[in-house]
């Protein structure tokens, strides 16, 4: 297999690094603040 990425991707990898850490991003915050509205609500 060769180091390409494949066919299939829209765009290349170095443009799929930033969207990434941006989807993580959102996420860990989405899920801090889901978690911190739960333990507040059970106390």
């Amino acid at each position: 297999m060769s180091d390409a990425p494949p066919v299939g991707l829209p765009l290349p990898i170095d443009d799929y690094i930033p969207h990434f850490l941006v989807i993580a991003l959102i996420i860990g915050v989405g899920y801090l603040i889901i978690k911190e509205r739960s333990t507040s609500t059970t106390t």
